[in-house]
C-alpha cells in the first residue's frame, strides 16, 4: 500500500483520535479534550502530531509533547499508533524516525514513552532503538455494579467528607491547590516534578467540563483540609478516569483515603456511571492495598520507557 507522513492537519483530528484510542483504550483521549487543549494550553506544552495517511486515511499518527508535571523544554514524551490493519509496512518506524529527527531539531535530551507489558511488538520497537524501563504503573478497575460499602468497616467516622458541587469558591480552590502542591511532591515519577502555577491547575483541573464535581471530594478535620479525591468522565467508555487520591503526609494511615474512595463510588454509583479506572506506579504500595480493598481488578502493567541523547546538556 501507499502511504506518505505529513504534519497533521485540522481535518485529521477525527481520524487521529481513533487511531490513538484503538492502540490505547485504557488512555482515550477524547475530542472535547483535544480541542480544549489546543485552546488553553501554553504553546511550550501543545502538541506537535505527524500522520501516516494512506488512500485520504489517517492510518497511524505520533505524537510529541511536553509533560507539565515535569517540565523541561528539552525533554519530550512520544505516543505511536498504526491501525492494526496497516501494521508491518514500515509504517510505525517512519513515523518514529519522522519524530526523532523533528524533536533533534529542538535540542532534544530525552525521549520518554508507554508501553504495555502485553505488547510485546512495542517493547521491542522501542528498546531496539534505545529506549529502558523507568518504572511500572497498574491501571486498576473497580465495577461499581456489585459495589458494597458496607464491606469496609474501617471508614474515618471523624472526617468531614465534603464535594466541589456542595462548596467551591476561590478559598476552596486556592485550599486544595495549596495541598496539592505538597502532596503531588511523593507522587513517584520518571523525574522531579515542576511547580504548576494556580492558573493553570484552577483551568486544567479545577474548570475541565468532564470533571465530576459532585464526585470531586475532598476531606477535612479540624477545619483543616487533610485530603482529596478526583476524576473525570469519560462518557463513552461511562469510566470515572480517577486522576488523583491523596492525603497530608501527617494523615497518612488513618483510613483517609480509602474513606474518600467509598464515598466516591457511592457518588459515581449513583450518577450512573459503571466503572472507576485509575493507575497507581507499582511502587506505591499503601494505595494499591486501598485498591484491592475496594475490589479494584488489576490489569497488565504500563512501563514508562525513556531514551536519553547524550551529550546534550540538561
Amino acid at each position: 500500500m501507499n502511504w506518505t507522513i505529513r504534519p497533521w492537519q485540522p481535518d485529521d483530528v477525527e481520524g487521529i483520535l481513533h487511531v490513538h484510542n484503538q492502540s490505547a483504550p485504557m488512555h482515550r483521549l477524547t475530542l472535547s479534550e483535544f480541542h480544549r487543549d489546543i485552546e488553553t494550553l501554553e504553546p511550550d506544552l501543545q502538541r506537535m502530531i505527524f500522520v501516516a495517511e494512506s488512500d485520504s486515511k489517517v492510518v497511524g499518527v505520533v505524537i510529541m509533547s511536553r509533560m507539565a508535571g515535569m517540565f523541561h523544554p528539552q525533554k519530550f514524551f512520544i505516543e505511536l499508533a498504526v491501525l492494526e490493519s496497516h501494521r508491518n509496512q514500515g509504517i510505525g518506524p517512519a513515523l518514529y524516525d519522522t519524530a526523532e529527527h523533528h524533536l533533534k531539531d529542538l535540542n532534544v535530551i530525552s525521549i520518554s514513552t508507554q508501553v504495555s507489558e502485553q505488547n510485546l511488538d512495542g517493547l521491542s520497537f522501542a528498546e531496539s532503538r534505545g529506549y529502558s524501563e523507568q518504572k511500572r504503573d497498574f491501571v486498576s478497575i473497580l465495577d461499581l455494579a456489585d459495589f458494597d460499602p458496607s464491606l469496609f468497616g474501617e471508614v474515618n467516622t471523624e472526617l468531614e467528607i465534603f464535594s466541589l458541587a456542595d462548596q467551591d469558591s476561590p478559598e476552596l480552590r486556592q485550599e486544595w491547590y495549596d495541598l496539592f502542591s505538597i502532596v503531588r511532591q511523593d507522587v513517584p515519577r520518571t523525574g522531579p516534578p515542576s511547580p504548576l502555577a494556580f492558573d493553570f491547575f484552577e483551568e486544567q483541573i479545577v474548570n475541565e467540563p468532564d470533571l465530576v464535581r459532585s464526585a470531586t471530594l475532598f476531606a477535612r478535620k479540624n477545619g483543616h483540609m487533610i485530603g482529596f479525591t478526583a476524576g473525570f468522565h469519560d462518557q463513552e467508555s461511562n469510566n470515572l478516569d480517577q486522576w488523583l487520591t491523596a492525603v497530608d503526609r501527617e494523615y497518612r494511615r488513618h483510613h483517609v483515603a480509602l474513606t474518600l474512595k467509598v464515598a466516591q463510588a457511592l457518588e459515581v454509583k449513583r450518577l450512573g456511571i459503571a466503572r472507576i479506572k485509575t493507575d497507581n506506579d507499582t511502587r506505591n504500595t499503601p494505595m494499591l492495598r486501598v485498591n484491592e480493598k475496594l475490589g479494584f481488578e488489576r490489569q497488565p502493567a504500563v512501563l514508562s520507557l525513556q531514551k536519553d541523547f547524550w551529550g546534550c546538556q540538561g
